[in-house]
């Protein structure tokens, strides 16, 4: 099941960078 791990990768990679990214007030 290559779907799923592209699926997750590309989750994750969002999440990940949307964390990194993340705004310091």
């Amino acid at each position: 099941m290559e779907i799923v791990n592209v699926l997750f990768l590309t989750i994750f990679s969002r999440i990940y960078r949307n964390v990194l990214v993340q705004p310091r007030s």
